[in-house]
Parts: structure tokens; sequence; C-alpha cells
């Protein structure tokens, strides 16, 4: 059994002339937000055996929230330059890389990605998700490189109106 959690970014600051998208920072609301996401692992009792995560100031914050309030150790975060603003196809790539000893990943990625992988492995609608929003998927397989589409089971779509 493997568990995949996809998480999107925080709120991020509007990108402007002065500064490019992949250095945008959280808002207040978004630190807000994505420490709430990592109550939700404590609430449910879901642990985190890898993080990947792609390297934008935005996700590179959410996700170190969310470690830090999980206690994660730095050696279970993992940045993969081709996460940002990853295809379906590119985080199928990293997913399907995954050490067969990690039971549960996730991903700190973007929209739209992170809800069009998660329609994709469950053949299920997820929808809009929103910053901050959280998705656990469950696969009765033993290797990550048997992950493909409509193999997931959709267990979980938490959003902030969840919190």
């Amino acid at each position: 059994m493997k568990t995949l959690f996809l998480i999107r970014h925080a709120e991020a600051v509007e990108g402007g002339y002065h500064e490019p998208d992949f250095e945008r920072l959280l808002t207040q609301h978004g630190v807000f937000s994505a420490v709430k996401t990592a109550e939700q692992f404590k609430l449910q009792n879901w642990n985190i055996d890898l993080m990947l995560i792609s390297p934008a100031r935005r996700t590179e914050m959410t996700a170190k929230l969310i470690s830090e309030q999980l206690s994660l150790p730095t050696e279970k975060l993992s940045y993969i330059e081709d996460l940002y603003n990853g295809t379906v196809r590119t985080l199928m790539r990293a997913i399907n890389q995954v050490d067969a000893t990690v039971n549960h990943l996730a991903i700190v990625a973007h929209h739209p990605g992170i809800p069009y992988l998660a329609e994709m492995l469950t053949d299920q609608t997820v929808g809009y998700l929103q910053p901050a929003g959280l998705i656990k998927i469950d696969f009765a397989i033993e290797s990550w490189e048997e992950v493909s589409q409509g193999l997931g089971t959709l267990k979980a779509v938490i959003q902030e109106e969840n919190f």
C-alpha cells in the first residue's frame, strides 16, 4: 500500500513586473493556511516519508512550514526543478522514480498540475483546488513505478473551508 499526498502551495503575493513568478512569496494568509494544512496531517495521524517540492519560493515556503510543523528532518525534503509549474507527465515521472521503500509520499507543487494529476490517477473529479489544498490518494501497489492512470483511490480532498 502506498499513499500519495498532493499539496498545492499556499496563497502567494500577486506577481508583477518587478518580481518574477518564481520568486513570489506567501501572503500572511498563505502562511496561516500552510500551518493549517500541516495540522490536518496531525489530526488525521498521517505520515510523510518523503516530500518532493517545486523549488519556487511559494512552494518552498509552504513545504518548510508543513515540514516544521510535522518535525520532518531535512533529508525527507527533495527539491525537483521540473516540478516548477510541472505538467501531469512531469509529476508522474517524479512519482515513478521514488524508491519503493517510501510508503507515504507528498508533493508540494502548483495549480493546475496538482488537481489534474489527482483526477488522472483516480478517475474522479477534483475540480478547483484552493491554495494550501490537500489531496490524499491510496494505491494498492508495491512500487511507485506502478502508479498509473486510474489506479488510485481518492481518500480525501481537504481545503480551507474544511479547516
